[in-house]
């Protein structure tokens, strides 16, 4: 938390909770959305004294401002996506502002858990946008990559290895589309 831009915002009476800037091992989504707010809020009250012309020195950038509870990157990532899109729906507005009429966690969530996290709220937004959650086993992707069109298979060449059929190597396989019909001539 830069101190410089802490104290740009107090000369210019750009009152938040200070608090909400604080580290938090493992913060509520409720604690999560109230930051969302004091970046959202702060932007537009700095907004609207650059248009009536009375900040004092030089404008704090979103980023700045951003940056005095979260890290940009996580911002962009999670915040900017997740926050705003929960936001729209009127029963999880209720939820993250923990008002009197909110759903319980278990009307809302479908389940009741101690402690939501944004990959919870990604789920909740993707099951109802009607997209299916992709269950990955343990080790199916691990492993595999993609180079330039070909695909580096190396389970079936450890499939292969355990069974005794093969060296146990990596072996690219050409897509389907790339494979050509035409024999190859022949050298030598």
């Amino acid at each position: 938390m830069s101190k410089k831009h802490l104290k740009s915002l107090n000369k210019n009476h750009i009152e938040f909770d200070r608090d909400l800037c604080q580290v938090v091992d493992k913060p509520t989504l409720q604690l999560l959305y109230q930051r969302y707010c004091a970046v959202n809020d702060i932007r537009r009250q700095i907004d609207q004294k650059i248009k009536d012309r009375t900040w004092k020195g030089i404008a704090l950038t979103k980023v700045d401002v951003i940056e005095l509870f979260v890290s940009r990157s996580i911002w962009y990532a999670w915040y900017a996506i997740q926050m705003r899109d929960a936001e729209k729906n009127k029963n999880m507005r209720a939820w993250l502002t923990e008002a009197d009429d909110a759903p319980s966690d278990k009307n809302l969530w479908g389940t009741i858990k101690d402690h939501r996290t944004l990959t919870d709220l990604d789920g909740w937004l993707k099951a109802k946008a009607g997209i299916k959650p992709t269950m990955v086993k343990k080790g199916a992707v691990k492993g595999k990559a993609t180079v330039k069109g070909k695909a580096t298979v190396k389970e079936k060449a450890k499939a292969n290895a355990s069974q005794g059929t093969g060296k146990g190597k990596e072996k690219e396989v050409e897509p389907k589309a790339a494979r050509s019909h035409k024999k190859k001539p022949a050298t030598g």
